[in-house]
C-alpha cells in the first residue's frame, strides 16, 4: 500500500518507492457534490427514485434496460427499493441488481454506466 495527501490543489500519492500526482479539486454543481483527481470525477451515488428510474437506459456497451411507469419491463416486470432493483423478465429467472444514479447516469452493480435515451 502507501499514502496519500491533498495539499494546495494537488493530491499526491505515494507507493512501493513511486510518487505521483495529480490536480485536485472538490464542490458542489447542479448534480451535487463531487471531487475530481485529475481528469476523473466522483460523485456519490444516491438511490434513484421509480419515477427517475422509467424511460429508457443504454449503456456504451449496447446493453439496454426500458422500464415502463406500470411496473413492466420487457416481457416482465421490475420492482426499486432504494439500491436494489428486482428484474423479473418473463420466464427467465429473476435477478436483484444494486443501482445508483449520479446526474442523469444511471449505474449498475457490475460498474456499467446507462444514460437516458
Amino acid at each position: 500500500m502507501g499514502t496519500c495527501d491533498i495539499s494546495a490543489g494537488t493530491f499526491t500519492r505515494r507507493s512501493d518507492g513511486f510518487t505521483s500526482s495529480d490536480s485536485f479539486e472538490s464542490g458542489t454543481d447542479d448534480d451535487g457534490p463531487f471531487f475530481k483527481v485529475g481528469k476523473a470525477r466522483y460523485s456519490p451515488l444516491t438511490p434513484p427514485t421509480s419515477e427517475q428510474l422509467v424511460g429508457t437506459w443504454q449503456a456504451a456497451a449496447g446493453s439496454r434496460y426500458v422500464f415502463s411507469a406500470n411496473g413492466a419491463f420487457g416481457p416482465g416486470a421490475w420492482r426499486l427499493e432504494g439500491y436494489l432493483l428486482e428484474l423479473r423478465p418473463g420466464d427467465m429467472p429473476q435477478w436483484i441488481s444494486t443501482v445508483g444514479m449520479t446526474g442523469d447516469s444511471l449505474m449498475v452493480m457490475n460498474g456499467a454506466v446507462y444514460s437516458r435515451q
